[in-house]
């Protein structure tokens, strides 16, 4: 499992939900879940890590942590 289809199911967001927060598709979404995009976009990575509250290194598997510390 991905960690954004983690983070997604843990606020308990369907595909569609997550989708309208984020002003992106349903489609995209999914492709991320799923793997089929090997890499989302600057924009994408900016918009869960905002929404979610996490880094963008946390998302990319770069670190453990949720946040950079301080």
């Amino acid at each position: 499992m991905t960690v954004f289809k983690k983070l997604r199911l843990e606020k308990g967001l369907t595909l569609e939900k997550l989708a309208r927060e984020l002003k992106t598709s349903y489609n995209t979404i999914w492709r991320i879940e799923s793997g089929y995009s090997s890499m989302p976009s600057l924009d994408i990575l900016l918009k869960y890590a905002n929404f979610f509250e996490v880094s963008v290194d946390y998302l990319l598997g770069r670190s453990d942590r949720m946040l950079p510390t301080k």
